[in-house]
């Protein structure tokens, strides 16, 4: 309740408005499996062979129910509110019914092994969703995966005073993704009340219309399918001095469930099985105990994993754009899907400062400014009375002078080119730490905060900026000292030396390079010490050992980025959209401390 309170809630009134939303899910789980080893039928050591079968079924059930009231008395507060929800004049009334998500699974796995030398695996998955049609209901998902203990080979006998373990590997394995919501094989209606949605007599009447949703149906989807290989060197030397593995992978995604976003045909948006994406990559994993000694111990170990994403295939279309929404339809396509790219491409304006009066033309009997020739226009995006010295600008990339749509190009990747982390642990008399850290490289965030905190859009002045847009850094056409609208262009210029950002208003938000910021980071996820009590001081209360400790969680984030946290994806209705900044909570610096006691 107050100036915050959304409009669309209330009715003319002044009043309080609430929400009441009640939700009803229900998940049922039966899972069964066999598992038979045949050391008792083989009694040859060279060879063993283990065998599982299974079946799972889950089942998942929701609906949920929200009224929607405004004008409440002025007086309440939030829980009278709620209590006391029949007091207002609703505004909405609805109940949403999932179709229910059913998921029936076989499978069984085969591993046979060879003198610890050689290991075959195989495995096969049937999977059938209800979220497809019949005909498409059914995945069938195989893998295999072999290896070759080499250090285990006579030839490399020799080898055992350094070599601990040389193990290759290679598998291909096949696995399904039906992750898109329940029911759109189906046509999606909605029924609405005929008369007038705040009379609460007529919601409760039985006189409504049905409407197609805004998702078309679409009885041909099926299976999203993955193709992996993946060979692999685990490698152990000198006691365990230094131990790892080595992996190289290729993952081949085909028939990818996309909302595809329509045009004209009175839905906004399908789900279809489109194209197909390949990543290729490589990982580093190490682990080294430095010092081992009794009193004395120091142990490191790190990942470091690359990856590069490539759209292979649209299905016979090029690229595609796909927008988050979160400031509504204002931004448009902020994402860029194309074939032979990568997925995760912002789409925007590249940004361009803002209009000094030497770009402008002032009209002095209408009181409006107006672009000169071959300067970008932005009055398709600022709004025409927007447009004046100070307005931000973005730079033209076409012929046509007028920004519009065709002036994005991508202004940035959300995807990182590394992805880890390293560890530290250790201890020295009694005491013991232990020290987790991750890290990101390459990736940029789509900072949809920046936007919206730093842009008085069509919330006018009811609304606070962010320190950046203080009047000292930013332009301003107001003579502070009289109030006054300065429109004289020497006078401005003089006014707002040094200024480094614009005015913050426009009609529209829009997005430009200036809110796509590198995400690289390296954070400090977990710190723990630790101290053991000596055993001659446990033993007397007859303990076996006491261990007191403290760990801190999200300690330190070392970034350049300016927002809350570098490591965030909000947008995730679809993954087209990664990276995205939007309101996200930031991460906490957390504490526990605890006490470990062996009897």
């Amino acid at each position: 309740y107050g100036m915050s309170t959304y409009t669309v809630y209330n009715t003319g009134g002044l009043g309080p408005a609430a929400v009441n939303s009640a939700e009803y899910h229900k998940r049922y789980r039966n899972t069964n499996t066999l598992q038979f080893n045949f050391k008792d039928i083989i009694t040859n050591p060279d060879h063993s062979v283990d065998v599982l079968i299974g079946e799972e079924m889950t089942s998942t059930r929701k609906n949920i129910a929200t009224m929607k009231v405004a004008d409440l008395p002025a007086f309440f507060g939030a829980e009278m509110a709620w209590n006391f929800i029949g007091s207002g004049i609703p505004n909405t009334i609805t109940n949403v019914y999932y179709q229910n998500d059913n998921l029936l699974s076989f499978f069984g796995r085969v591993n046979y092994d060879y003198k610890h030398r050689y290991s075959v695996g195989a495995t096969l998955r049937a999977d059938g969703s209800s979220k497809f049609a019949k005909g498409n209901r059914w995945g069938f998902f195989p893998s295999a995966a072999v290896s070759w203990t080499i250090s285990n080979e006579e030839f490399m006998d020799s080898a055992h005073g350094w070599l601990d373990q040389l193990k290759l590997r290679y598998s291909f394995g096949t696995a399904g993704n039906n992750n898109i919501p329940s029911g759109y094989i189906n046509k999606e209606y909605s029924g609405k009340p005929v008369s007038d949605p705040t009379d609460m007599n007529s919601i409760c009447s039985s006189e409504t219309y049905w409407t197609a949703g805004k998702v078309m149906n679409n009885p041909d989807l099926t299976w999203e399918t993955s193709y992996t290989h993946n060979i692999g060197l685990d490698f152990s030397f000198l006691q365990g001095r230094l131990t790892g593995s080595v992996e190289v992978y290729q993952n081949d995604t085909k028939n990818l469930l996309i909302e595809y976003l329509i045009k004209g045909v009175g839905y906004d948006s399908q789900f279809r099985n489109i194209g197909s994406t390949r990543n290729r990559g490589a990982e580093l994993t190490l682990n080294a105990p430095i010092i081992s000694k009794k009193d004395f111990s120091l142990n490191i170990g790190a990942n470091i994993s690359y990856n590069h994403n490539k759209v292979t295939s649209l299905g016979g279309v090029q690229s595609f754009t796909q927008s988050t929404d979160w400031a509504s339809t204002e931004i448009g396509a902020d994402y860029l899907i194309e074939v032979g790219r990568s997925l995760g491409n912002i789409y925007g304006y590249v940004a361009d400062g803002f209009y000094l009066p030497e770009d402008l033309i002032f009209d002095s009997a209408r009181g409006t400014w107006s672009v000169k020739p071959g300067i970008a226009d932005m009055s398709s995006i600022l709004g025409t009375s927007y447009v004046r010295p100070g307005a931000p600008k973005v730079k033209n990339m076409d012929d046509d002078p007028r920004i519009s749509a065709a002036d994005k190009t991508v202004i940035g990747n959300a995807l990182p080119d590394f992805t880890g982390g390293f560890n530290l642990s250790g201890y020295i008399k009694g005491f013991d730490f232990s020290a987790n850290f991750n890290f990101m490289i390459g990736n940029d965030v789509y900072n949809a905060n920046k936007i919206e905190f730093n842009n008085s859009r069509k919330f006018k002045t009811l609304r606070n900026l962010t320190n950046m847009m203080d009047v000292s850094n930013r332009w301003t056409n107001i003579d502070w000292e009289t109030g006054e609208v300065v429109n004289d262009a020497a006078k401005l210029s003089a006014m707002n030396e040094g200024k480094t950002m614009w005015a913050p208003f426009s009609t529209n938000a829009f997005l430009s390079d200036w809110a796509v910021e590198d995400g690289s980071f390296l954070r400090l996820q977990s710190l723990t010490l630790g101290y053991t009590l000596p055993e001659k001081l446990t033993s007397k209360i007859h303990l076996r050992r006491a261990r007191v400790y403290v760990t801190g969680s999200n300690l330190f984030c070392l970034t350049g980025y300016s927002g809350y946290d570098p490591e965030v994806d909000t947008r995730r209705k679809t993954p087209m959209t990664p990276g995205v900044d939007c309101s996200a909570y930031p991460k906490s610096i957390g504490f526990v401390a605890g006490i470990n006691l062996t009897f």
